[in-house]
Formats: structure tokens, C-alpha cells, sequence
């Protein structure tokens, strides 16, 4: 048995587009293998609509379980993003 891991970080402000693209570099990495578990860290615009992120998520990885929270700043690959809420 594999372990395969993928990361995504998006500064995009839309939080459907922002979760969208980064699901879809989480994707990359998994190189076609399902996502039995996703952890979602949100920050700034994001949080106006968690459902919006949230849907990006599930939309694009359909992992089997989603673990996330809400987050002064956010850490990802060589990126982080501290945008204060607007």
C-alpha cells in the first residue's frame, strides 16, 4: 500500500474559484488516485462562504472524508497567505 499526498494553496479571492484551484493541484499530485481524506484550511474572503469552498472541494477531489477549519493565515507548498478578512 501507497501513501500519495497533494497540496494546494490559492490567493484567488472567490472562494469557489479559490478551493476549485486548489483541489485541482491537490489533484495533480494524487496522479488519478482517489482522495479518501482532504484537510481544507480557509483564511480571509474565504470564510464569507465556507459553503462556496467547501463545494470546490467536494466538486473536484470528492474525497471520503473533509476536515477543515478557519484560519488567520494559511501555510502551502512554498506560499502562505495572510489576507485579514474583508
Amino acid at each position: 500500500m501507497s501513501i500519495r499526498i497533494g497540496t494546494g494553496i490559492s490567493t484567488e479571492l472567490d472562494p469557489l474559484e479559490a478551493a476549485t484551484v486548489a483541489a485541482q493541484s491537490a489533484a495533480e499530485a494524487l496522479d488519478g488516485a482517489p482522495a479518501d481524506l482532504a484537510l481544507l484550511f480557509a483564511s480571509g474572503s474565504h470564510l464569507v462562504a465556507p459553503e462556496a469552498t467547501l463545494e470546490g472541494v467536494h466538486a473536484t477531489l470528492a474525497p471520503r472524508a473533509l476536515i477543515g477549519c478557519g484560519a488567520g493565515g494559511v501555510l502551502g507548498g512554498a506560499a502562505s497567505s495572510s489576507r485579514a478578512r474583508r
